[in-house]
């Protein structure tokens, strides 16, 4: 039995207690050249897609949430509620894209199906065409989400600059799973949900760790435009860096 860790769990738990939280994230590759055709692009992904077991599978809740949620495979997959095809208007510029990004990312993914969702967009400037790949949280963080593109890629497999990014991130090696009943934070107050998952996984790692969230938490950051309440609208930008920097 494959159940998700209480600091993943939490992620579900953040968009139960605020209506406007999408605990999602997402990557866009731009490639050069015209759009293969569409089928072709989704029968060269459906076998690479279907090699990553959280893509095929469905979270499932426990009676009570008596124990912690549980990973399981989609009897049903459909990759047609999951793969898309979309066409920029003109001037299919880089704000453009950016526009299609936000709106594509502002609808939670639906939990009755693999939280997951991709895009092949079309109709870019300078003849060119993008992939959105949007993930759950509970999946996958921005480097994971990278890194499933490249697996999309042909050469995927090979070293990128997302494996030296990751290389210098801790906690790479293979999560711990529960094993059987444990405090699930589904069951607890809403309000601390932010508490409870921060503390319970990192105090399993390292006490100095834990006692660095719990400060954070008290202190609070500095102010700044992204503090206060949301919507659920969102904004997507980019900005362009030398890839030897």
């Amino acid at each position: 039995m494959d159940r998700l860790t209480a600091f993943d769990a939490g992620f579900l738990e953040a968009e139960d207690a605020d209506r406007h939280a999408s605990l999602a994230v997402g990557a866009i590759s731009v490639l050069e050249g015209p759009a293969p055709a569409f089928d072709d692009i989704v029968a060269a992904f459906s076998d690479r897609i279907l090699q990553v077991p959280r893509l095929r599978q469905v979270v499932r809740r426990q009676p009570f949430d008596l124990s912690a949620p549980e990973w399981v495979e989609d009897p049903h997959l459909d990759l047609a509620h999951h793969i898309h095809r979309a066409a920029l208007p003109h001037p299919g510029d880089d704000e453009t894209l950016f526009r299609f990004a936000a709106e594509a990312m502002e609808p939670r993914l639906d939990r009755d199906r693999p939280l997951w969702q991709c895009w092949v967009i079309e109709g870019l400037a300078g003849n060119r065409w993008a992939m959105l790949m949007k993930v759950h949280h509970c999946i996958a963080d921005g480097i994971a989400t990278m890194r499933m593109l490249t697996g999309l890629s042909d050469s995927g497999g090979g070293e990128t600059y997302v494996d030296a990014v990751r290389a210098t991130r801790n906690g790479d090696g293979p999560r711990r799973e529960p094993s059987g009943p444990t405090l699930n934070p589904l069951t607890w107050a809403r309000a601390m949900w932010t508490t409870a998952s921060a503390v319970t996984a990192t105090a399993a790692v390292t006490v100095e760790g834990t006692v660095e969230i719990v400060d954070g938490l008290i202190r609070g950051g500095r102010q700044s435009s992204l503090h206060g309440p949301v919507t659920a609208m969102r904004r997507y930008s980019a900005v362009t860096v030398p890839l030897a920097d």
